[in-house]
């Protein structure tokens, strides 16, 4: 349960992060989607996930068949919507990115210490290890118990365990404040340097 859980919970970060950033950036108008938007249905999508995902886990301790398979399907939607959140949440994060690349403005693109593009694409790369991660849960749920991929620990080592902690190593690396509070020094410095002038 916990292992299911856990994700929904790190792709809240990831959604939170971006609005950090792109706010930071002052890129809100180049997103698909406005990113105050975003982090507020792309929570509520994950506390839907984590409903689902509780609820699937839950019931077969019944012990009714019924119940089980039912728990499985529970688990399987919740693992497609997931799935359908983070390609739509991919595609915005890349259009910011291309655009913000495409831009000339000095106060994104001097004077940070840290990189904005680095935060992006970190964001990119959690989303991507975030998204392979559901696919193999939703290959493992749908063959079932005895499947292939339930049956060999392994992959959970590899695409859940090994994903999520290079999802949490990233975060632990670049954190999004880092970029905040360079933007928002530089844009200290400039309005210094305006005063000096007047």
């Amino acid at each position: 349960m916990l292992v299911l859980t856990g994700a929904p919970l790190l792709a809240a970060t990831i959604y939170m992060t971006f609005r950090r950033v792109v706010e930071a950036l002052g890129a809100s108008k180049l997103a698909i989607v406005s990113p105050r938007w975003i982090t507020r249905f792309y929570v509520l999508l994950d506390v839907i996930v984590i409903i689902t995902q509780l609820a699937g886990t839950i019931m077969p301790a019944s012990g009714d068949a019924h119940l089980i398979a039912l728990s499985r399907k529970i688990i399987l939607a919740g693992l497609s919507l997931q799935l359908a959140a983070l390609t739509f949440f991919m595609a915005n994060c890349w259009q910011v990115h291309k655009k913000l690349r495409r831009a000339t403005s000095e106060r994104m693109m001097h004077g940070l210490v840290v990189s904005w593009q680095t935060h992006l694409m970190a964001l990119e790369a959690a989303t991507l290890l975030l998204f392979i991660r559901s696919i193999v849960r939703v290959v493992e749920y749908a063959q079932g118990d005895m499947g292939y991929v339930a049956s060999h620990e392994v992959y959970i080592y590899v695409f859940d365990g090994a994903l999520m902690f290079l999802i949490m190593l990233f975060f632990s690396i670049l954190h999004p404040q880092r970029l905040v509070q360079d933007m928002d020094s530089n844009e200290r410095e400039k309005e210094g340097s305006r005063m000096e002038l007047v």
